[in-house]
């Protein structure tokens, strides 16, 4: 953040999946943003898994960790620390067609020149709209013992049902009934309830991208019509339904 320090820096960089960028905070907030991919942030609040469609505000000093769950085109921002950032929760957002294309047109902004006038309109255009963004989803709670958590990434890494408990818990150095107990006693529900959190935020993330129904369903196990009735169950709504209201607004090419 140099010249432009009092407004914000552009970063952009494109991850194959499984990339991982270890926890860490930085002095400034940032809107991590992807425009293609999904990507899961974990912080103290719990862990969130990303569409194009969303972005996730992190403030200052805020430890988050990222690993990427596809090949992922991250287009963030870094903005000045100033009181009003400072305030805010660390959270995910909807991101606004006129958002999108704005945070485009800032990927061309270079962070060592003064802005100019447009350029400046762009950045000041970007921080009403992100005064303005609908929170968007909770994060998904995650443990904190330790085999606990490594059987957690697991599943997010791979949410399909054809990973078992017993088969999960095997890998972790466990049985499946302790498992159980420790996803009652850290999380306060089942491991299938923590499952289906995931493999919704999962299915969400697939549907947003276009993908079909299908092959959403087949992805994580699912014959279409279960997958169905566990959407309702985690959303209220079906997944056509889902599909049609995240891919109104396409969202940005890799590297456009």
């Amino acid at each position: 953040m140099s010249k432009t320090q009092g407004t914000f820096s552009p970063v952009v960089r494109a991850y194959r999946r499984g990339h991982l960028t270890p926890a860490h905070s930085h002095e400034f907030p940032q809107l991590l943003y992807a425009s293609s991919g999904v990507m899961a942030v974990a912080t103290g609040q719990g862990t969130w898994v990303v569409p194009p469609q969303r972005a996730v505000w992190v403030p200052p000093g805020c430890a988050h960790e990222t690993w990427m769950l596809t090949d992922v085109h991250l287009n963030s921002l870094y903005l000045p620390p100033t009181a009003m950032w400072k305030r805010l929760d660390c959270k995910v957002i909807d991101i606004s067609p006129l958002l999108r294309e704005l945070i485009l047109a800032a990927e061309r902004i270079d962070p060592a020149q003064e802005l100019d006038r447009r350029d400046d309109l762009v950045t000041r255009l970007i921080l009403e709209e992100l005064r303005r963004a609908r929170s968007a989803a909770s994060p998904i709670p995650m443990p904190q013992d330790a085999r606990l958590l490594r059987l957690c990434r697991r599943v997010l890494a791979d949410p399909s049902l054809h990973l078992t408990l017993d088969r999960l818990a095997e890998e972790v150095g466990g049985c499946s009934k302790t498992i159980a107990r420790l996803f009652d006693r850290e999380l306060g529900m089942s491991f299938r309830k923590w499952r289906e959190l995931v493999q919704v935020a999962n299915a969400i993330a697939h549907l947003a991208q276009g993908v079909p129904v299908k092959v959403a369903a087949s992805t994580l196990g699912y014959t279409p019509s279960a997958f169905s009735v566990m959407l309702r169950r985690g959303t209220g709504t079906t997944p056509q339904a889902l599909r049609r209201n995240y891919t109104k607004a396409q969202p940005l090419a890799a590297g456009a």
